[in-house]
């Protein structure tokens, strides 16, 4: 067995050596600063913002998309503890191979947990993901009024909405989500919020409003809403120039790394939808279908165009023809006149 062991490690060398040198997987992270409600604002044109509008205080967790080289980081740990693990098994099963022969020797069973050997397919590691992810709220709100306004200064990157996290619950938007990218010099904005539904699935602004819902069933019917922000995200203390909305592109599945009530983001127009559960990209949609009609104009511009010179060569013929006939009769007049000449 420890032979078999060291033949792993020999072979996980080279995806071992194929990280960046000096790389540590502990290194990876990210800082994700809230902008104060101050008077006065300063913000970093070399980061990144993303401003989170919601109706009341909120919460919502996202994460940067990992780099290559940040996942090939990940994944060179995950190879060198899962040796080490194998290792340590490799010791532990021997101990307890040795501890059940004893006991049967004496007539008796050892009842001592059997280890698990660990395995590539069920060695547990931390998703690089998780590195990489922050949640806004509930406190720290840049602007409350009309709408609660949450900022904050992050890397550049792709952005992904992975949930709200209340504590050590949560809900993630396991089955249907949305990314975005963040630049630098550019406040990132969109508008979240959780929203009952009532029993037909209907979201409303209050509880009060919806028709069918009681307490018990209030928190599965809680729908994750993303849209566009509003006016109400345009504070007179952000630089205009630097607002953009979110450019929305949809995510279908993310995993629940921290089991987590499993929920999805609403529709939203133009950019998502669901058919039997599995969600459609309707811009990707827009584009196929876009790409149809314009294949198919051509296709028909074709087809008129050879049937335009089809019926040209047509015309051509006959003319020729036309032409060859009116030929053939003059020099048959011709002749018919030089036989009647004495």
């Amino acid at each position: 067995m420890k032979n078999l062991v060291k033949g792993l490690a020999l072979a996980m060398t080279g995806a071992l050596m194929s990280a960046p040198a000096h790389a540590d997987v502990d290194d990876i992270g990210i800082e994700a600063r809230h902008v104060r409600d101050r008077n006065e604002v300063e913000l970093d044109p070399a980061k990144a913002y993303i401003l989170v509008q919601s109706p009341t205080q909120t919460v919502a967790a996202f994460f940067r998309e990992p780099t290559p080289e940040e996942r090939e980081i990940s994944d060179a740990a995950r190879a060198e503890a899962l040796v080490e693990a194998q290792a340590e098994y490799a010791e532990d099963i021997e101990k307890y191979n040795r501890s059940v022969a004893a006991f049967e020797r004496r007539g008796s069973t050892y009842r001592g947990r059997k280890p698990v050997e660990p395995t590539e397919s069920n060695f547990s590691w931390r998703a690089v993901e998780l590195r990489l992810l922050f949640q806004m709220g509930p406190q720290n709100r840049f602007a409350k009024g009309d709408a609660s306004l949450y900022l904050y200064e992050v890397p550049a990157g792709t952005y992904v909405f992975q949930g709200s996290l209340y504590g050590t619950e949560g809900t993630c938007a396991c089955m249907g989500s949305v990314k975005f990218n963040a630049q630098a010099g550019q406040i990132t904005t969109l508008q979240y919020q959780l929203r009952s539904r009532d029993a037909d699935g209907n979201p409303g602004t209050s509880i009060e409003e919806l028709d069918g819902l009681d307490s018990l069933d209030l928190r599965v019917r809680l729908a994750m809403s993303i849209e566009p922000a509003d006016e109400l995200a345009n504070d007179p203390r952000l630089p205009a120039d630097w607002i953009v909305p979110a450019q929305f592109e949809p995510v279908p599945f993310i995993p629940n790394w921290l089991g987590e009530e499993i929920n999805r983001v609403l529709p939203i127009e133009g950019v998502l939808a669901y058919e039997r559960g599995e969600m459609i990209d309707l811009k990707a949609r827009a584009e196929e279908e876009a790409a149809a009609a314009a294949a198919e104009a051509e296709a028909a511009a074709e087809a008129e165009a050879a049937a335009a010179a089809e019926a040209a060569l047509a015309a051509a013929a006959l003319e020729a023809e036309a032409g060859a006939e009116d030929g053939s009769e003059t020099e048959e007049a011709g002749a018919e006149q030089v036989s009647d000449e004495p």
